[in-house]
Formats: structure tokens, C-alpha cells, sequence
């Protein structure tokens, strides 16, 4: 989870609205390997959204490694 709430709280908003996932899904269950919403094309939009709100960029090794919201969360508080 990121180091700061209200950073945790925006990301989880941004994959929640832009998966179209129920608010009340658990963090652990926002992941790439559970849901057939969030393919390559989606990864992608999702990334560039958060690089926006974040105000960060990332690598591309970055990129391939955020594949759930606990693993997003760690490269944000890597950036910051």
C-alpha cells in the first residue's frame, strides 16, 4: 500500500473506475492475473493515467512489473 493514504485512496479510485470493478473489491483482488478487464491495451491507459495524477513517470521495466495494486503502489513510493 502507498506510504501515504490519500496516494493509496487515488490509485485505488483510478484502477477501480477504470477497470469497472465494485468499490468494495479487496486490494488483493485488484491484480491483472483476476481480471479479464485489465489486458495489455487497458495496462497501458492505466499507467499513463496514473503517470498524470502522480505527476511521476516510469521505466519500462517499471511497467511490466505493476500488475496488481499492491505492486503500483510500491513503484509510486519508489518515485517519490
Amino acid at each position: 500500500m502507498c506510504k501515504n493514504n490519500h496516494d493509496h485512496k487515488k490509485l485505488r479510485k483510478i484502477l477501480i473506475d477504470f477497470l469497472e470493478i465494485a468499490e468494495d473489491t479487496p486490494d488483493e483482488e485488484i491484480n491483472q492475473d483476476l481480471l479479464a478487464s485489465w489486458d495489455s491495451s487497458m495496462h497501458l491507459t492505466i499507467v499513463m493515467e496514473i503517470e498524470s495524477q502522480f505527476n511521476i513517470a516510469f521505466n519500462i521495466e517499471d511497467i511490466i512489473q505493476m500488475r496488481s495494486l499492491e505492486e503500483i503502489s510500491y513503484y509510486i513510493d519508489k518515485k517519490r
